[in-house]
């Protein structure tokens, strides 16, 4: 007797006891045609990020005039003590992270993302709304790390804790593999290394630290 049985792994036939095993070759791709740029400075991968989404609506705009309304807190770092990366980009963006530059959180980027296009700044978002918003033909600037990431954080001079990662990278979530409701890889667009697809699980583990937040252009 001979079954036919659909599994959702790799493109194998199996013939083993009888039974015939056919895996189907891959999971259906949702990709937006957001057209990538590398970025300018050396901790410059949120401007580089947004830069790349308003391309994709058709705006123009450099990494300066995105900066520019980004903002700057320029508090020295002392010790523990540095300033807000949700107010403003912390440190020297020609700098070396963690140690004379860091980067910003998602607000200051919304923010700029504003001035040319709507956008939500959010925390906490689910795999599943990652996906949808790709299907939406919204592409998502996702905040995690990059390299042998260390949590380093500090304290603004006012005593608030900035929850900070040496090794803060941002990328461009431009599509994904699967459904909706079960994505198994996403495709993003590093403003360091270019185009990758991570799996779900890779990306989750490395997005949770910094909550799942990110900034959506529309």
């Amino acid at each position: 007797m001979r079954k036919k049985i659909y599994l959702t792994l790799l493109s194998v036939i199996i013939l083993f006891s009888g039974f015939y095993w056919e895996i189907p070759t891959s999971f259906a791709t949702t990709i937006l045609p957001v057209p990538y740029d590398r970025q300018d400075r050396r901790l410059s991968c949120e401007a580089a990020s947004l830069k790349m989404i308003l391309a994709y609506r058709g705006i123009a705009a450099t990494e300066d005039d995105i900066m520019t309304f980004i903002g700057y807190d320029p508090t020295p770092k002392s010790g523990k003590i540095w300033g807000d990366p949700d107010i403003g980009f912390v440190g020297n963006i020609n700098g070396a992270q963690n140690t004379t530059g860091y980067g910003v959180h998602p607000t200051p980027v919304g923010r700029a993302a504003n001035i040319w296009r709507p956008s939500i700044v959010f925390s906490g978002l689910s795999v599943q709304q990652l996906a949808q918003s790709i299907v939406d033909g919204n592409p998502v600037i996702i905040w995690g790390t990059y390299g042998r990431a260390l949590y380093q954080p500090w304290f603004t001079p006012e005593g608030k804790k900035v929850h900070a990662w040496k090794g803060e990278h941002t990328r461009v979530v431009v599509g994904f593999t699967g459904t909706v409701e079960n994505p198994k890889s996403f495709i993003m667009l590093d403003p360091l290394f270019g185009k990758m697809t991570w799996s779900t699980t890779k990306l989750r583990n490395d997005w949770k630290k910094f909550g799942y937040s990110g900034v959506v252009v529309y």
